[in-house]
């Protein structure tokens, strides 16, 4: 009996030990693929950031571009009817004063002529 106690021990603890090797396998294993996946998520993530950085000086450069102050600096000049920017010279009535915004500075000024945008 005691023999038979003895090998059933042995038994079980043959079965630990092959356990304990899965497990040491399962999670070597576990640490190789988290190991893995952390390198890839944190590669994308990298790609993923240079991108919008890119993307958004892009957008910088494309606003600096369009910036209001800029497009005055460069000679244009912004009217305006009463505080409301003026679109279309057809809309404007002979005589109407309107304000002129430069880079630097501003004016008044009155209305003499008005021309459609299709003749020079």
């Amino acid at each position: 009996m005691e023999s038979r106690l003895r090998r059933r021990l042995e038994m079980r603890q043959g079965d630990l030990r092959h356990a304990g090797h899965a497990m040491t396998v399962f999670f070597e294993r576990l640490l190789h693929v988290t190991s893995d996946l952390s390198g890839r998520f944190t590669r994308a993530f990298a790609e993923r950031l240079f991108r919008a950085k890119e993307s958004v000086a892009r957008t910088e450069q494309v606003l600096r571009q369009v910036d209001p102050k800029r497009v005055l600096a460069r000679g244009y000049g912004l009217v305006s009817l009463n505080g409301v920017l003026v679109k279309d010279a057809l809309k404007l009535e002979l005589g109407v004063d309107v304000q002129v915004q430069l880079a630097r500075g501003s004016f008044d000024s009155k209305v003499i002529k008005v021309r459609s945008p299709y003749v020079s």
